[in-house]
């Protein structure tokens, strides 16, 4: 049986889709204001890991030894 789609029934639909749009919105927002590209790793658990990475080998002292750029040649 076919069921009739009703003006209460659409009304109801677009808000939740109205509803999930600002959420996106929101989320997007946050996202540009804060320029993170996640708020919590569990929004993005692969980038999280990468910027784990990124962080530790960053932090970690360099096996090298650091070359003046001051004082003179010689």
């Amino acid at each position: 049986m076919i069921s009739r789609v009703t003006a209460p029934a659409m009304a109801q639909s677009a808000m939740r889709h109205l509803q999930a749009n600002l959420a996106q919105l929101a989320r997007l927002q946050e996202q540009a204001t804060s320029q993170r590209a996640f708020a919590v790793p569990s929004d993005d658990p692969a980038a999280a890991a990468t910027a784990l990475q990124v962080h530790a080998q960053r932090s970690a002292p360099s096996s090298t030894p650091a070359t003046s750029t001051t004082g003179s040649p010689g």
